[in-house]
């Protein structure tokens, strides 16, 4: 019978009908991106940020226009040159504004008072200017020189002449080297100490208007006329890479303060982006309908900005994760803690030995507290006495008030740093670890000690569980588990490599620990033994926090970045970089506080769907991805080239990668490229993974390409099954041609030392679950002789045993909705070489050892039902107790149905089976009325020996020789029916031809002689001549013809169900148990997740005697042939990418040779010149 459950499919429809759809996310995605530009109308001939990026400077027709870069408000404008402001630079305190003009004068401005001095000497119209510090100013001109400026005493201190226009100039502070880009299209190397030029750099073409030498000062960049940018290395005095793409005159040129990319605009209305590292083309920023004449990247890298002469853009290049700060301290910040209260406020503590409590809806510093000789390292605080513990360097604990954060105790004891507190019993008792390598309980009442237990190393952290009777301990390199209040010691887990620094405990079920070696592991505490490593970060754990619902981790590290984790999946969902050591993390009102450096730094929290749409990943510029995707969504059928680069960013909040794009818009090549170099397969906000995104868009090509990457590269990435449980009856019911693979490898032998022999315990394959990843051969074999586990002993009975385990673990709970949806989405699956998996054969076969029990006793019941029917339809009257055995067993049948048809009244009515039983009980009962009535109802027992006898064929099932020859029934009675109703036409047509020529023949007759010549049975005496002739063609179309026909498609019936007999007789097993697991409707919720573990003998394991055991080990081989081939195919396209991207540096490095030589050549004679 079928219960009604929720499917696979029904699951993904109600999905659907969601307050947010993932069409609005990707929509409010898109609209998010495309809002990364902002536009002021006003001319620009000169941009410049201050060095906070609170303003905005543009120069225009004789203008200086101030701007609040926040919100874009315009505060007021300088006046005071004649014409055009060229160049603009600002002191490091923001105090004066330099500008130069095309009036030949240069002015400073008082940012204070808004007056100006007036600096004047060039001959023609400046060009640049260049703050060598706050007392240096240089700046060039068209009149062909460069000049040093006195700012303290407002004087020239010396000019550089040249014999070129100047139109651009860098200066780097380490050598003390100018350099100037000319109209001649070189670029002239000065020294700023010795005031003489250097050397000379040429390649461009024609002139540079724009350079910038780049952070580490020994590499430069120019912008020419000759439509490229050019990379020199300027100590070797050589052009290293020319940048090419566009398509005209290059006007601009500028890099982000780490050099991590480039930027370039010129006369083709265009801005470039590219990579500092590999200098490759990242992507163009949109076509700006003018060329624009400056630019300027922020010192904080945040912004990108543009001027043309009518606009200005600004791109948000770098994203601001940071929203506000709190500053207090004068020492190190060593830990931060939330206190819960209404409303939620914050408590950080240093190295400078105070506490301090943050208000956080004002950002208010509350109190300060101070009494500790020492740093501080760990705080601790405890609800129900509203107070706050901290530990020292100072080897003493204090307790305080947070109201008034003044110390109320002190309690002495340890003899070194304590690194971990935590409060128990309510706030009575505290405990406490230390340098001294010990653990202490305090009394607060009494401020006294309690008890000490020695450790044997460091105790750096501590977590208690919530019922207060397990401790973890974080020892040294060791993480400990001990119980508690008595310290003893269970058990020492060993997987770090180095110290641990931070541990926390999830639903008392679960450790999590961060150590000095980056790593952070998973344990058990029931299986006492880690789970998972978690590694991305590259330097020390500083910190772990999770939300309140455990869902999620967040971790800080001494690397600089936050990272986020999903807890459930084991998996890393995003990072934040913040550039500097990390020393701890809290949520708190709606915000993530970083402690970082002397400060507070705090920014919405990204888990929280009220956050802002941010783009987090390895870098903070984000502007590339952010075009990366508009591009993509704009035109997905022709998107922009793959990039590697943008596989490690997330999209918060709500979660989404590149992958979960591509499965979006349908492109499984991209999805196979994202995955294979490393993209991240995590859920989203909205709980879907790229393979539910791809199924509900009907994307089959992305579903195959990631059921492929899964199978094939499952034993480098083995996380991705934590996310793919409950996905996997999704999974079967795509059906993709690697599936059979992916169950293949899912249920592998374990990398665990295992016996090779053994006893089994009973008749194989066995089958059992665990909640360990680890097999238990007790529970497969009997144990063996002292010291005889690795050798055959033919004589105890041992055979060569192999286990295998699955990777994944899934609901295997008899009655359990995802063990119901798995098997139901199995007998759905169109791939049907599944069925030869070993997997889905133990998984079955598990199920059908529990099924097949109740279904052969009620077999037995039935063949009671059934014997008694047949003395009763022998014996009638005689034996009237036959009756009343035939209603008790009617009763208990009865019962049965009723059950079924409550848990399921629609799908109950589904099954064909149902309507029998129910046909069948009910006319028994009818029967029993007239029998006992003493009237003879011949017709109603008929009937019932019929629906009895009929509904006994079923229970064939439940037997193995038997079970594939009911599915052999099923199959025919569903393959004769077209040819039932060729035949019956058949038959009408000669019934009626019969007729016609016999005018004392009825309908009926007729009938009955065509149906009866079918099968041979005819009487031709008394036919007349055209009787006879329509007795030929009858005889040769339906006896001769039909019933051969019959016979062949039979034939074809027996031998498909034959070919495909594992098939058949698993989708019957699967049937009988979903009929049966359906009753068990209070195991529905069940959610303990298992492993699956088998055993079986190792001959029946490999050796196929079968045909059919051949047949699926040669499909199983060809499915791994395809994949290497489809691997294959990957790496030469690879190979051969990377052989025509070495051919092309070639010919670009020996271009830049010869372009270096040529330089060179014209360099010295120049020189020749000049001696001349």
């Amino acid at each position: 019978m079928n219960v009604e459950m929720s499917t696979p499919y029904s699951l993904l429809r109600n999905s659907i009908v969601r307050k947010t759809s993932i069409d609005k996310v990707v929509q409010n995605i898109y609209e998010e991106i495309s809002k990364r530009a902002t536009t002021i109308d006003t001319i620009a001939y000169s941009i410049l940020t201050d060095p906070s990026e609170e303003v905005l400077f543009i120069g225009g027709d004789g203008t200086i226009d101030v701007y609040r870069l926040s919100n874009y408000e315009k505060l007021f404008t300088l006046k005071g040159h004649q014409q055009e402001v060229i160049a603009l630079a600002i002191k490091s305190d923001n105090s004066c504004l330099f500008s130069g003009g095309r009036d030949k004068t240069i002015r400073r401005w008082d940012m204070t008072n808004r007056n100006n001095k007036v600096l004047e000497g060039h001959e023609d119209a400046i060009s640049a200017l260049v703050l060598v510090d706050d007392n240096k100013l240089i700046s060039s001109s068209i009149d062909k020189t460069m000049r040093i400026w006195d700012l303290i005493n407002m004087k020239l201190e010396a000019k550089l002449e040249e014999e070129e226009e100047i139109y651009s100039i860098s200066y780097t502070k380490v050598g003390g080297l100018i350099a100037a880009a000319c109209e001649d299209s070189s670029i002239r190397i000065w020294s700023l100490g010795k005031l003489q030029r250097l050397s000379i750099l040429t390649g461009h073409r024609d002139k540079i208007i724009s350079l910038a030498f780049l952070p580490d000062e020994r590499y430069l960049i120019s912008g020419g006329w000759d439509n490229t940018v050019r990379i020199w290395d300027v100590s070797e005095l050589r052009c290293i890479d020319v940048l090419e793409g566009h398509n005209d005159k290059v006007y601009c040129v500028a890099a982000t303060h780490d050099a991590k990319y480039f930027f370039s605009s010129g006369r083709d209305k265009s801005i470039k982006i590219w990579d500092g590292q590999n200098r490759k083309l990242v992507c163009n920023l949109e076509e700006l309908g003018e060329s624009t004449t400056t630019m300027f990247v922020s010192q904080k890298n945040t912004y990108l900005i543009c001027g043309a002469d009518s606009r200005v853009w600004i791109w948000r290049l770098s994203e601001q994760y940071i929203d506000f700060e709190l500053s207090a301290h004068t020492g190190k910040v060593t830990c931060l803690l939330t206190v819960p209260s209404s409303p939620e406020k914050l408590i950080s503590a240093g190295n400078d030995r105070t506490l301090c409590l943050w208000g956080i809806e004002d950002l208010s510093l509350l109190k300060q507290g101070k009494g500790h000789n020492g740093s501080i390292w760990t705080l601790a605080y405890n609800k129900e006495i509203n107070a706050v513990a901290s530990g020292s360097e100072d080897c003493s604990v204090r307790i305080w008030k947070i109201d008034e954060l003044n110390s109320e105790m002190a309690l002495i004891g340890h003899t070194d740093a304590i690194f971990c507190l935590s409060f128990y019993n309510k706030g009575k008792n505290l405990i406490s670890g230390s340098k001294d390598c010990s653990l202490r309980t305090w009394d607060l009442e009494k401020a006294v000690e309690l008890r000490k237990q020695l450790c044997d190393d460091i105790v750096i952290c501590t977590a208690l569980s919530h019922d207060e009777n397990v401790l973890v301990v974080g020892c040294g390199s060791n993480v400990e588990i001990r119980k508690f209040p008595s310290l003893q010691l269970k058990v020492s887990l060993k997987k770090h490599d180095l110290p641990v620094t931070t541990i926390l405990m999830v639903q008392d079920t679960h450790i999590i620990s961060g150590s000095v070696d980056g790593k952070i592991i998973i344990w058990s505490i029931e299986l006492e033994m880690f789970e998972t490593v978690l590694q991305s970060h590259t330097a020390e754990i500083t910190c772990l926090a999770k939300t309140h619902n455990d869902r999620f981790l967040i971790s800080s590290s001494k690397d600089g970045f936050i990272r986020f984790w999903d807890i459930t999946w084991r998996k890393e969902i995003a990072s934040v970089p913040l550039g500097s050591p990390i020393s701890s993390v809290t949520l708190c009102a709606g915000f993530l506080f970083a402690g970082m450096g002397k400060s507070v730094l705090a920014m919405k929290n990204p888990l929280s769907k009220q956050s802002k749409i941010k783009l987090f990943g390895p870098v903070p510029y984000s502007l590339p991805l952010a075009r990366y995707i508009k591009e993509f969504i704009d035109d997905s059928a022709h998107p922009p080239q793959f990039r590697e680069d943008m596989n490690k960013w997330t999209i918060m909040p709500w979660r989404i990668n590149m992958i979960h794009l591509y499965c979006y818009y349908g492109n499984a090549k991209y999805v196979k490229q994202g995955l294979s170099s490393g993209c991240s397969f995590i859920k989203n906000k909205l709980e879907e993974t790229p393979l539910y995104m791809s199924m509900k868009r009907g994307n089959q090509n992305c579903v195959e390409a990631i059921a492929k990457h899964v199978a094939t590269e499952l034993e480098f990435y083995p996380g991705v099954l934590n996310i793919l449980e409950d996905e996997l009856p999704l999974l079967n019911l795509a059906a993709p041609k690697s599936l059979p693979i992916f169950y293949q490898k899912v249920f592998q032998q374990p990398k665990q030392v295992l016996p090779p022999f053994g006893i089994p315990k009973g008749k194989v394959p066995l089958y059992h679950l665990s909640k360990a990843p680890l097999i238990e051969p007790k529970h497969f074999i009997k144990h063996n002789k002292p010291g005889s586990s690795d050798t055959f002993d033919e004589s105890h009975n041992e055979k060569r045993v192999v286990f295998r385990i699955s990777a994944f673990r899934m609901n295997f709970e008899m009655g359990s909705n995802q063990g119901m949806q798995f098997v139901k989405s199995l007998t759905k699956c169109k791939n049907a070489d599944v069925f030869g998996t070993p997997f889905v054969q133990g998984y079955l076969q598990y199920k059908w050892n529990i099924v097949k029990i109740f279904l052969q006793c009620q077999a037995i019941l039935y063949a009671i039902l059934m014997l008694l029917l047949s003395l009763h339809v022998i014996y009638k009257d005689e034996y009237p107790g036959l009756m009343g055995g035939i209603l008790a067993i009617n009763t208990i049948f009865t019962v049965y149905e009723a059950f079924q048809m409550t848990i399921g009244p629609l799908l109950y009515l589904k099954s064909y089976t149902n309507i029998l039983d129910m046909l069948k009980v009910t006319f028994i009962y009818i029967y029993s009325i007239i029998y006992f009535a003493d009237s003879s109802s011949p017709i109603f027992l008929g009937i019932v020996v019929g629906l009895v006898w009929t509904r006994g064929f079923t229970y064939f099932r439940a037997f193995d020789p038997t079970r594939y020859l009911i599915r052999m029934i099923q199959e025919i009675i569903l393959d004769i029916v077209p040819f039932m109703i060729i035949l019956v036409f058949s038959t009408l047509g000669f019934s009626f031809l019969f007729i016609s020529l016999s005018s004392d023949m009825t309908f009926i007759d007729a009938f009955l002689q065509v149906y009866r010549l079918d099968y041979g049975d005819f009487d031709t005496e008394s036919y007349t001549t055209s009787q006879w002739f329509c007795f030929l063609i009858a005889s040769v179309l339906n006896p001769l013809i039909m019933l051969n026909l019959l016979i062949a498609i039979m034939g074809d019936t027996y031998d498909r169900v034959q070919n495909s007999f594992l098939v058949a007789n698993m989708h019957e097993i699967a049937d009988v148990i979903l009929e049966y697991e359906s009753l068990l409707f209070w195991k529905r919720n069940k959610t303990k997740k298992m492993y699956f573990q088998g055993c079986t003998v190792f001959e029946k394991e490999y050796v196929q005697d079968s045909w059919q055991g051949k047949v699926r080990e040669l499909k199983l081989q060809i499915q791994k042939l395809e994949t290497l081939t489809s691997r294959n195919e990957v790496k030469i396209d690879s190979l051969s990418d990377n052989v025509k991207t070495q051919l092309s540096k070639i010919r670009e490095d020996n271009k830049i040779k010869f372009e270096s030589i040529e330089g060179k050549l014209e360099l010295l004679l120049a020189r020749m010149r000049i001696n001349r």
